[in-house]
């Protein structure tokens, strides 16, 4: 545009050192200046050469609007620093404006997507990080999973054996009622009592079961988020490589937006604040993702330990009815003895005593055995109590990540109206910009009309 306006400058002095040195000269004798009349035509053609580049540079304007628009949905941010948080070669906000100049190798910001993007490239490696931990935790829940399949057939084949020795023992009971003596029907209500007892404990086992496939659906439901959350980024990875596409073709576009970027640079470092204060809502999340898996990992060594303790208690109760077992053969032979002649009753009252003792022997037994199973059924109340502890603070934690995610929302939702208001002021400027250009033109177009007038006044006077 300078070259032109010189050429129009130079047409205008050569048809005034003509219209001096014709001056007082007859029409006849004026001297036609050929170069003068040349350099007309060559200025009209300048001037067409003009709207030209006008027109094409308000179609570059529009695209490059299109384009900021974009960046803008897509987190454009222009960080002077690179993912691993290390300078980008010691080049501040205003450093991205050097190297624009007319023959200058272009800046890294136009060809490196670290410079161009960080917080994409940050954003791939947290995904990376998250799908080795669902990976992690996935291989631990089938584990666990497996586990309780385990134990679980293995109550299930307990409780059978148990009810069939226990329906053994009730139909040898009932048959011997009324000969068995007050202590072995205590005994008998002991039993069923453990037996109670066994229920309640796989009753709770089966509670803790459920819990933990409560725990795996949840668990699951992450792992779907996560499969989505993954699928965007794969769609905001492809956006910003069709970004980085249409960047190298807006390059001669952005040597004459180096003042409108210099003011872009304050705005763009309140919009580093704000993610970086995204940044620590994000890792007090996942501290908090910290904190609910120790307190799984402690709920599943209480469930360990309840498992221990009924296997346990399970073996204790096979001793009892090996007790009782022996017991019923000593009464039979003190049965067959007591029937036997007069002469040997002092032997069945030495027998007699002799099971006396065993029978306070294996009623010190099972006083042992009671006091035992009372301190298991105590701690069995105690891991419960523990266990619905943990829940409450599962049940806290989880209220705590979505307090955290709603103010995540608000932070998003504060950062899309920066960047939607850093738009508007964006494509108020390029309107500025436009409307300049297009009263330039006009300007441009009027001085065209007026030497157009003139070169018409100076063809009329040449005919003349």
């Amino acid at each position: 545009m300078a070259a032109s306006m010189e050429a129009i400058g130079a047409a205008r002095m050569r048809l005034l050192r003509s219209r001096e040195t014709d001056a007082g000269m007859p029409s006849t004798c004026k001297h036609v200046d050929l170069g003068a009349v040349a350099t007309l035509t060559k200025t009209e053609q300048v001037v067409s050469d003009l709207k030209l580049q006008n027109t094409f540079l308000e179609d570059q304007v529009k695209r490059l609007s299109d384009q900021l628009s974009k960046f803008q949905a897509l987190g454009f941010t222009m960080d002077n620093k690179s993912p691993g948080g290390r300078s980008g070669d010691g080049m501040s906000p205003t450093g991205f404006l050097e190297g624009m100049v007319e023959g200058a190798p272009l800046p890294p910001w136009l060809t490196d997507a670290q410079y161009l993007s960080p917080l994409l490239v940050a954003y791939d490696q947290r995904l990376l990080e998250q799908e080795k931990q669902m990976e992690e935790q996935d291989s631990q829940v089938r584990a666990m999973r497996a586990r309780v399949e385990e134990v679980v057939y293995e109550n299930e084949r307990l409780a059978g054996d148990l009810s069939h020795h226990m329906m053994l023992l009730n139909n040898r009971a009932e048959a011997n009622v009324s000969a068995l003596p007050d202590e072995y029907q205590e005994l008998l209500g002991r039993i069923q009592l453990l037996t109670k007892e066994n229920d309640l404990l796989v009753m709770h086992q089966q509670a803790q079961a459920k819990d933990l496939q409560q725990m795996s659906q949840t668990l699951e439901e992450r792992t779907a988020s996560m499969v989505k959350m993954q699928t965007e980024a794969s769609g905001i990875i492809h956006a910003r490589d069709q970004a980085l596409h249409d960047v190298k073709e807006l390059d001669s576009v952005c040597n004459e937006l180096q003042a409108e970027m210099q003011a872009m640079a304050e705005k763009v470092v309140d919009l580093e604040r704000g993610s970086s204060k995204l940044q620590s809502v994000v890792k007090a999340k996942e501290d908090a993702r910290k904190v609910l898996d120790d307190l799984n990992k402690q709920l599943q060594g209480q469930l360990e330990a309840l498992r221990e303790e009924h296997q346990r208690t399970c073996a204790r109760e096979e001793q009892a009815n090996g007790l009782n077992a022996a017991l019923q053969r000593d009464l039979d032979t003190t049965r067959a003895a007591a029937h036997q002649a007069g002469e040997e009753l002092a032997v069945a009252r030495r027998d007699a005593g002799e099971l006396r003792e065993a029978a306070a022997a294996l009623e010190a037994r099972l006083a042992e055995y009671n006091r035992k199973d009372i301190e298991v059924f105590q701690r069995i109340k105690q891991a419960k109590t523990s266990a619905e502890e943990a829940v409450l603070a599962r049940d806290q934690v989880l209220a705590r990540e979505a307090g955290l995610d709603a103010e995540l929302a608000d932070l998003r939702r504060q950062l899309a109206e920066e960047r939607t208001g850093f738009a508007r002021q964006l494509e108020a400027e390029v309107e500025r910009a436009t409307a300049s250009t297009q009263r330039a033109n006009q300007n441009l177009r009027e001085d065209s009309k007026r030497l157009e007038a003139r070169v018409a006044e100076a063809e009329a006077e040449l005919e003349r």
